[in-house]
């Protein structure tokens, strides 16, 4: 990011009230902001998504996501993130008012896992193997193995993280080429890496006692 662009980024934990998110932006974003860049899975991946079965690249992740779907999905109905590509956000809805342009960062869940490192896929494959035929070989190979699956799916969770925020970043250094002023809307967890990477460069504006 060059010197000539001031980064704000706006942290926010998911689980706010609308309403709320709505308000604490409209006060954050100066009169001189030109873009507000939000954090959007199925928007800021324009690439064409990978194969279906990229998703059995990490059957620990998947077990995961599929066991927190519906709390995930009511609880980003409930605050400032929406279920689907096709409905309007919170802070697409403040751009709008504020005349901003509006851009995406993020990589897909499905990308995430298609780039994933070698061996998260081999040891997520060994966890779920060694789940099935524990049965049959040893039962405290299984039950090893259903400690191990958990485990697995946190650390794929940690992994994809620092690969959102490097494709983030990307982005964010890409836009300052075009904008003095970026409004950068991301989960409160991203705050302090995104900060790291711009040392010097990004005023930082995020709730006071947010949860992470």
């Amino acid at each position: 990011m060059t010197g000539d662009t001031t980064l704000y980024v706006f942290g926010d934990n998911h689980r706010h009230p609308r309403n709320d998110v709505k308000e604490r932006l409209n006060e954050t974003i100066p009169e001189t902001a030109q873009a507000l860049v939000i954090e959007h899975a199925e928007k800021g991946d324009d690439r064409p998504a990978p194969p279906d079965r990229a998703a059995l690249k990490n059957p620990c992740f998947l077990i995961l996501q599929l066991l927190t779907y519906s709390r995930r999905t009511r609880a980003r109905r409930a605050a400032d993130r929406v279920a689907s590509a096709e409905e309007t956000t919170v802070p697409e809805e403040v751009a709008a008012e504020h005349g901003l342009s509006v851009a995406y960062t993020d990589i897909s869940h499905q990308h995430r896992v298609a780039q994933q490192p070698w061996y998260l896929t081999l040891g997520s494959w060994a966890a779920f193997l060694a789940l099935l035929l524990g049965w049959t070989l040893n039962f405290y190979v299984s039950l090893f193995a259903a400690l191990l699956i958990p485990l697995m799916a946190l650390v794929s969770q940690r992994i994809h993280h620092r690969m959102r925020e490097q494709k983030m970043a990307r982005d964010l250094r890409r836009l300052a080429d075009d904008y003095s002023e970026i409004v950068f809307f991301t989960g409160d967890s991203h705050v302090d890496s995104i900060r790291g990477r711009f040392d010097g460069d990004a005023v930082i504006i995020s709730r006071p006692n947010a949860q992470s």
